[in-house]
């Protein structure tokens, strides 16, 4: 990458006296948005909700069924009044516990799309999706959201299941401000999500509940069972 960026910046160079590192980090400052912050979010339902643009993020579901789906969807805003051209990511999740069955990618970020599925590593490689339309249209600012994809798992055995999303592996895929260029992945906040698959655990209310009623239980057997045998006529 170095070389060729020394190849390109040769001419100039020689024209202006300026070494070629430091021509090199121009562009490659120049190639990353500045001011761009853009927020990701993972949110877990049993259907996929409604509408692909949102001024609220649904809320996840907490746990599963044992063999049902699993929607996960990947929302995206940024506070760049410019708006995104492109939304990618990766993500990972325990294959033991679930398996991504399919993709599909919003009508918003419905061109360039890509993503590779490896249930067996247990990742979502190089997803991602991009809107071609004019910086005007100012996709997904906030306080708005955009839908990028939903991803469909099913839920395979019981136990907690956390989807970690982080920034693309591959240089080719990356989450873009609209005429600005690709944003620094120190700039984004990645999210996570996690659901419970099967039976999920007894609530810290509902354990205290049963607690209760097996005292009450204990008291009554101790107390009002003997005074009952008691009362009872002798035959």
């Amino acid at each position: 990458m170095i070389q060729g960026i020394k190849r390109v910046t040769r001419p100039r160079r020689t024209a202006y006296s300026l070494p070629w590192r430091m021509a090199a980090v121009c562009l490659v400052l120049a190639s990353v948005a500045k001011g761009g912050v853009v927020d990701f979010r993972l949110v877990a339902l049993p259907a996929p909700s409604g509408s692909d643009t949102t001024a609220t993020v649904p809320t996840s579901q907490a746990s599963f069924a044992l063999g049902s789906s699993i929607y996960l969807e990947v929302w995206v805003q940024t506070t760049n009044t410019n708006g995104l051209s492109s939304a990618s990511l990766d993500l990972q999740f325990d294959s033991s516990l679930a398996t991504a069955v399919s993709i599909t990618h919003s009508s918003v970020f419905s061109t360039l799309t890509h993503a590779s599925i490896n249930n067996p590593s247990g990742v979502v490689d190089d997803f991602s999706g991009s809107h071609l339309g004019p910086c005007t249209d100012a996709i997904a600012v906030a306080p708005n959201w955009v839908r990028v994809a939903v991803i469909e798992f099913t839920a395979d055995a019981d136990g907690p299941l956390t989807i970690h999303a982080f920034a693309a592996g591959s240089p080719v895929y990356g989450t873009a401000i609209c005429g600005l260029g690709d944003v620094d992945p120190t700039n984004i906040a990645f999210d996570s999500v996690k659901v419970t698959v099967g039976d999920a655990a007894i609530p810290v209310a509902s354990a205290w509940g049963l607690f209760v009623m097996f005292l009450c239980i204990l008291v009554a057997g101790t107390l009002v069972l003997p005074r009952i045998r008691h009362a009872q006529p002798h035959r």
